[in-house]
């Protein structure tokens, strides 16, 4: 079963659900993912009246045959369903269940489900139409979102020996990583595993998991045991563990059954994903230490995708190994065992980043003092099949026993795959803020939008005594139209008028959509009576103009209300009442009602014939 890494599907769908009910007034709602043909699938959100009941295996197979005959919108009458199981269950809740497809590109994957209460008001007409429109804004999203998987496996590589050469990979790892003999009991730790979890080596040294107290659920020892017990698959879990001082984190852990000296053992590595941060280990063992124990650990560079290198910097080569070279898409066979530093940059380093190694060289070389460190680098490489692929560089030195650098270590980790994770949460936060800020048909700023940049705007006036003008638009005619018209002419028309409104204002002007014909602007700074009138008859000019769409024409007319900040309201709240009741005044007088009176133009809906 796949995992996800740096995305988190239950919050977002919070979030819909949440801009549902707060744009939509919808509070019985279900989200189902799942293949709707064969009838297989998983509830992942249920809110109101779902979340009082069970929706059990009938009740789903009911709604899924009902949204897969029609590949649309399915409105279900509770009580004339012939589904007794499904309305013995919540006929006594709802009235009424609405079943909206979640399709992306051409693929049903999912339905999400609105209901209606005994008493409240069905969700139909133009705003049924918005909700729908929301919903397939949003099934890209959730579509992309619930395939990202992060398949820990192929990183990880079948172990083979434990005690080679490598010894400084075990090292520098980031990750917590310790060795166990077959009782269960720690017989190696690295740095990692200290900084991780608090335990210092000596600690855990002849101590067994139940010793150290790191469970925060019981359950979880067991399975790890049982996973300890399997066969030489890797195993792969997620759980809470308590530090030393009594902290949780939470870590993914990896376990391998191995040999060592001919010995069954355990290889254990627990990352902390509780931060996104894994620990940097430092490399400060003599080369005769690690020459000494070079046969300890030797697969913690397949496990982590790292492929380690040594540099002799009297001779200025590299020696590789296989597993650097599979980094590579090659091997020691073809490429040699050792290769100079002209070459390798020739070989292997991107063009484009060619231009990060030009002091590289004096830097192997360099005699630094003793535990300092160089940066890391981070850079494209180009591998023999000629994928690009992205590498994190790590490097330590090494000096002989009187002191004088010998040789430099290093290893290079491919971070492709999470670096594109990174990169797929960031577009995916981005799209959500934008659906919540933002009209999806005009692409204008919406109610919400509209409070936070007015609140912010208002309390800056407070300090610096500015004021401003408000206007409220709002279209006479645009439920008749789209009942002789049909939703599409109405949308064309709610576009045609934004697009007027910005024409005249300007596009730098604050211009929101916060109803479904009703349009807000927001003009700062001190005006005339004469020059708002001008800016109002402007407006209401370029949008009485006439409008095409088909073989239709018409004049659209409006009603506007206008106010003032500070005078006619100190807050979001006031400022907007009194600019709405203005404009509610002018619809019934069939004037422009605010500081002074303009006879709207009149206007008329026609219809073209050829």
């Amino acid at each position: 079963m796949s995992s996800f890494e740096h995305v988190n599907i239950e919050d977002m769908l919070q979030k819909i659900v949440q801009i549902m009910t707060k744009c939509y007034d919808v509070h019985n709602v279900f989200v189902f993912f799942g293949d709707t043909e064969k009838g297989l699938g998983k509830i992942r959100i249920n809110t109101g009246v779902f979340a009082e009941f069970k929706i059990d295996h009938n009740v789903e197979k009911f709604i899924m045959e009902e949204v897969s005959k029609k590949q649309k919108t399915v409105i279900v009458n509770i009580m004339e369903t012939q589904n007794v199981f499904f309305k013995d269950k919540i006929s006594d809740k709802i009235s009424t269940l609405i079943l909206i497809p979640l399709k992306y590109a051409g693929d049903l994957f999912g339905i999400i489900g609105v209901a209606g209460g005994k008493n409240e008001k069905l969700v139909e007409g133009e705003k049924l139409c918005f909700l729908e429109s929301f919903v397939d804004m949003i099934a890209a999203v959730l579509s992309k979102t619930s395939k990202v998987a992060y398949n820990k496996e192929k990183e990880i590589k079948e172990l083979r020996q434990v005690v080679e050469k490598y010894f400084q990979v075990f090292y520098m790892s980031p990750n917590a990583i310790a060795l166990l003999n077959s009782d269960e009991t720690f017989t190696e730790v690295n740095p990692s595993f200290t900084l991780i979890l608090g335990f210092a080596k000596e600690e855990a040294i002849g101590k067994s998991m139940k010793d150290l107290r790191i469970w925060v659920n019981l359950d979880d020892r067991e399975r790890i045991r049982q996973m300890l017990a399997e066969s030489n698959k890797t195993q792969n879990i997620e759980l809470p563990l308590h530090k030393k001082d009594g902290e949780v984190i939470y870590a993914q852990i990896i376990v391998r059954k191995g040999t060592l000296q001919g010995k069954m053992c355990y290889l254990v590595v627990a990352r902390d994903i509780s931060m996104q941060v894994a620990a940097k280990a430092k490399q400060d063992m003599q080369e005769e230490e690690l020459i000494l124990s070079r046969n300890k650990l030797a697969t913690a560079a397949t496990l982590a995708s790292i492929g380690p290198w040594e540099y002799d910097t009297k001779k200025e080569i590299f020696e590789f190994s296989d597993e650097f070279y599979a980094l590579y898409g090659t091997n020691s066979v073809r490429e040699g065992k050792f290769m100079g530093f002209a070459d390798y940059i020739r070989e292997f380093i991107h063009p484009e980043d060619v231009w990060m190694f030009s002091g590289e060289k004096e830097i192997l070389s360099l005699a630094l003092p003793d535990n300092s460190t160089v940066p890391d680098i981070i850079h494209r490489i180009i591998r023999r099949d000629g994928e690009v692929r992205t590498v994190l560089v790590r490097r330590r030195f090494i000096r002989d026993a009187d002191g004088n650098m010998i040789k430099a270590y290093g290893t290079n980790q491919d971070i492709t795959e999470r670096i594109r994770i990174e990169e797929e949460q960031l577009k995916q936060a981005n799209i959500i803020k934008h659906m919540a800020y933002y009209d999806s048909l005009t692409g204008l700023p919406n109610r919400n939008n509209l409070n936070e940049w007015l609140s912010e705007h208002m309390d800056t006036s407070k300090h610096n005594g500015a004021i401003g003008t408000v206007f409220l638009f709002d279209l006479d005619q645009l439920k008749m139209v789209n009942d002789a018209y049909g939703h599409s002419f109405g949308d064309r028309v709610i576009t045609n008028v934004s697009a007027r409104l910005v024409d005249v204002f300007g596009v730098e002007t604050f211009i929101a959509r916060i109803g479904g014909d009703e349009f807000i602007i927001i003009l700062p700074g001190e005006y005339t009576k004469e020059q708002i009138e001008i800016k109002a008859q402007k407006a209401i000019e370029s949008i009485s103009k006439k409008q095409e769409y088909l073989d239709m024409s018409m004049h659209v007319t409006v009603s506007v209300g206008i106010a003032h900040y500070p005078k006619d309201g100190d807050t979001v709240e006031e400022i907007i009442k009194n600019v709405e009741n203005a404009m509610y005044k002018a619809k019934k007088m069939g004037e422009i009602v605010g500081d002074f009176i303009i006879k709207k133009c009149k206007s008329q809906l026609t219809k073209k014939y050829d």
